[in-house]
């Protein structure tokens, strides 16, 4: 019975709180009887981001889309898409064998993942040289290209 009593006198200060909001137009527009009070029940909880991708083929199919991708801010952008949580992004780097501590922040975790699947290969293929370097501009202007190391070009 005293559930019900708190219950009662919580939910009339939410309604009085409620009508006390309300301007004076509201007011006698409900007293005349040309409005209507309703109540509604809405959550202050935050919005639940998506469930972690717990399925092994998920995580291998996000790994695919990731290793595809050819700058890391196009990777970061599929990460950011999925709307992961901590939680998922942790399971995903358990699943990918990346060292990872407990208090990374999302951000550092997104970076360690990309890191492993498309910054490994960017870094390896420059190292090689196997990557054309993309002419950097200023201001407008195209930056010389540096002078090739092979005869005759």
């Amino acid at each position: 019975m005293d559930d019900q009593i708190t219950f009662v006198a919580i939910l009339l200060r939410q309604v009085a709180k409620a009508v006390e909001s309300l301007t004076e137009d509201e007011k006698s527009a409900l007293v005349s009887g040309e409005a209507s009070l309703r109540v509604s029940v809405e959550s202050k909880a935050r919005p639940r981001r998506v469930q972690p991708p717990t399925d092994e083929t998920d995580i291998f199919t996000l790994r695919e889309r990731l290793v595809s991708c050819q700058t890391r801010e196009e990777a970061e952008r599929i990460i950011e898409e999925l709307s992961l949580s901590k939680t998922a992004l942790r399971q995903i780097a358990r699943a990918l064998e990346l060292p990872h501590q407990k208090d990374d922040s999302v951000s550092r975790l997104v970076e360690r993942i990309v890191e492993s699947t498309v910054g490994f290969r960017l870094r390896s293929q420059a190292i090689q040289g196997k990557v054309e370097p993309i002419p950097a501009t200023k201001e407008g202007q195209q930056v010389a290209q540096p002078e090739s190391d092979k005869p005759g070009e």
